[in-house]
């Protein structure tokens, strides 16, 4: 299967790629907290993501406050968020993050924030952080799959195989 993407085309799985993730308790979906006060985004990702993945809870956060109750929960696997989120500045954010004990990587989505800011956020971080552009198929996909495939053991019973995993884009 193809569609367009701004880059020109995007070769995607026939198949929508499992997140799943192994732990003490067994398999579980992979948790993906994203934080961003404009509802709309939320849903728009959602179904970006629903489309090309499976096994995966997406849990919407509307604030910083709500985010790191999540996080002290049940931390996430992954971490989307807006560089200028008006509910949870990133810096402060991250700071509090730095005092629990758990690491996850961290995707923002911004037009705004440049490379400046990107190297102040990781020089004041333990945190891995990246930087999508805009928010796409051929953006969005790739950054998750890059930080929840890349070292995920396979469920219990199978073998890893990673030729589902290769999204491969052209442009």
């Amino acid at each position: 299967m193809s569609v367009r993407s701004q880059g020109g085309e995007l070769s995607v799985p026939l198949e929508p790629i499992s997140l799943s993730r192994r732990d003490a308790h067994g398999v579980r979906p992979a948790r993906i907290i994203w934080l961003d006060n404009e509802e709309a985004l939320i849903r728009c990702a959602s179904r970006l993501l629903s489309e090309y993945l499976k096994d995966y809870r997406l849990i919407p956060c509307v604030n910083g406050d709500d985010a790191l109750r999540e996080i002290d929960r049940q931390p996430p696997d992954l971490l989307v968020t807006d560089y200028h989120h008006p509910g949870a500045r990133l810096t402060e954010m991250l700071l509090r993050l730095e005092e629990r004990p758990a690491r996850f990587p961290v995707l923002l989505v911004s037009v705004c924030a440049g490379p400046e800011d990107l190297n102040h956020l990781r020089s004041a971080s333990t945190f891995t952080i990246e930087l999508l552009g805009e928010l796409g198929c051929g953006t969005l996909i790739p950054a998750v799959l890059k930080h929840l495939t890349a070292s995920k053991p396979p469920p219990p019973g199978e073998e890893a195989d990673n030729s589902k995993q290769d999204v491969r884009f052209r442009g």
